[in-house]
C-alpha cells in the first residue's frame, strides 16, 4: 500500500468529510491557489512526507488498517525477559536422568520454589529446590541466561543438574558444557563435575 497524496485524497479525505475537493482540483489547478484549502493542502503535504503511525490509521481507518494490530502484535512481547532465577523460574534439565528426559519430552520443564541462599536469587553454583513432574528435586544451576562478569559465560537457557538427597547426581552425564568457574567450589557440586563432559 503507498503512503502518497493519492491515498489520502481518495480514501482518507472523503472518509473524514471535513475537506471537499474543489473543481479546481479536478481540472488541474493546484489546490493550494484555492483560498480555503491552502491551509489544509499545506498540513496534508506535511503528513503525506512520512508514514503515518499505526495509531492514526486505527481511528481513520478501521476496517482498512485491521492488519496493522496482527502485525505489531507478533515483533515484539509486553512482558519483559526475567533473567534472574527466582521462585517459580522454569530450568532446563541438562544431564540424562530419566526424569529429566521424562519433562522434556513432555514440555514441562522443573520449576524453582526455594533456592538456598540469602538473597532469595539464583545463580552459577547455586543449589535449588524445584518441582518436576510432580516431584520434589534438588538441583545446582550450571549456567543462567543472565550477563555475567568477564570470563564467565552465559547460556541461552537456565540449565539445572539434578542431584539426589544426599548429593550425588541423578544422571551419569551432563550433556551441555559447564562454566569453568565452577570448578573452583566445594561441596556437593564438585560431584556433579565429575559427570561434566565440557567445560568453557
Amino acid at each position: 500500500m503507498k503512503w502518497g497524496k493519492e491515498f489520502y485524497f481518495s480514501t482518507v479525505l472523503p472518509r473524514l468529510n471535513r475537506i471537499t475537493l474543489p473543481q479546481q482540483a479536478k481540472s488541474g489547478i493546484p489546490i493550494s491557489s484555492h483560498p480555503r484549502q491552502s491551509t489544509s493542502f499545506n498540513m496534508i503535504s506535511r503528513i503525506c512526507s512520512a508514514r503515518p503511525p499505526t495509531a492514526l490509521l486505527h481511528n481513520l481507518l478501521p476496517a482498512e488498517a485491521s492488519f496493522f494490530s496482527l502485525a505489531s502484535s507478533s515483533s515484539f512481547s509486553t512482558s519483559a525477559t526475567l533473567f534472574k532465577i527466582r521462585k517459580l523460574t522454569r530450568m532446563r534439565v541438562v544431564d540424562n536422568s530419566a526424569l529429566g528426559q521424562q519433562a522434556t519430552a513432555a514440555g514441562k520443564p522443573a520449576k524453582v520454589f526455594h533456592i538456598y541462599n540469602k538473597t532469595s536469587v539464583g545463580g552459577l553454583g547455586d543449589k535449588v529446590m524445584c518441582a518436576i513432574m510432580g516431584q520434589k528435586k534438588r538441583g545446582y544451576i550450571v549456567g543462567v541466561v543472565r550477563r555475567q562478569r568477564d570470563l564467565i559465560p552465559t547460556m541461552d537457557t537456565n540449565n539445572l543438574v539434578l542431584i539426589n538427597d544426599d548429593g550425588s547426581p541423578l544422571g551419569t552425564r551432563i550433556t551441555v558444557p559447564i562454566p569453568m568457574m565452577l570448578r573452583s567450589k566445594r561441596g556437593d557440586i564438585a560431584k556433579i563435575l565429575s559427570i561434566a563432559t565440557r567445560f568453557v
